[in-house]
């Protein structure tokens, strides 16, 4: 009882600006690249069960050519001063300086993760980079809320307890939503005109509009 206190008043207070990297493989020999994003409310070692005990079991076998990378942000449940776009930012701003060593990229997203992998690649794309032209990528996002969640109007009501940038973007068709959409189809939509070697995967279930981690 006693910790579920104390984690719901953690929880109420602003975002640590802790950006976590945990390097599940990191070998200078290898060539392709695994990174894994959160979503909301989540952490590099809650979020992923036993996936990155599984991954290094098999670090010479299934997964001998990769690095695995998990890329963690500040996300909390409430009072998130840093907004999606500035997580992706971040994550842009690390992809710069990694991706080229590697000769292929795997994201691997869950929940509001998907966005910040989705807001970085389009800051990529517009800065023309030439990485981002060079590498053949693979986007999985699971749950991605990619039109919004109910649920998260539940915690931008709450506004004079829980104000949180964060959820107020995850509203069910906030413009911002909107404008992210529109920018990702532009550059790796299936219409899209573009030179970029890519492959997008998008898994979703039936709780996919409930505000989650």
């Amino acid at each position: 009882m006693v910790k579920t206190l104390l984690d719901t008043y953690k929880s109420t207070r602003d975002t640590p600006p802790v950006i976590d990297r945990l390097w599940d493989i990191q070998e200078t020999t290898r060539k392709l690249l695994i990174v894994m994003v959160h979503g909301f409310n989540s952490s590099n070692g809650q979020a992923w069960g036993r996936f990155p005990d599984l991954i290094k079991e098999q670090k010479d076998g299934d997964f001998a050519n990769f690095n695995v990378v998990r890329y963690g942000y500040g996300t909390s449940a409430c009072k998130n001063r840093v907004n999606i776009a500035e997580r992706g930012a971040g994550l842009k701003s690390f992809l710069k300086d990694e991706i080229s060593k590697y000769e292929g990229v795997i994201f691997v997203s869950h929940s509001m993760g998907g966005l910040v992998v989705m807001y970085s690649l389009t800051g990529l794309a517009k800065e023309n980079n030439n990485d981002l032209n060079r590498l053949p990528m693979t986007v999985m996002t699971f749950g991605t809320p990619h039109a919004g969640v109910r649920a998260a109007d539940v915690l931008v009501n709450l506004a004079s307890l829980c104000s949180d940038h964060q959820a107020d973007e995850l509203r069910v068709f906030d413009a911002s939503l909107h404008d992210l959409m529109t920018e990702w189809n532009s550059y790796f939509g299936k219409e899209a005109t573009s030179r970029y070697h890519y492959n997008v995967w998008a898994a979703a279930g039936f709780k996919d509009t409930e505000l989650g981690v």
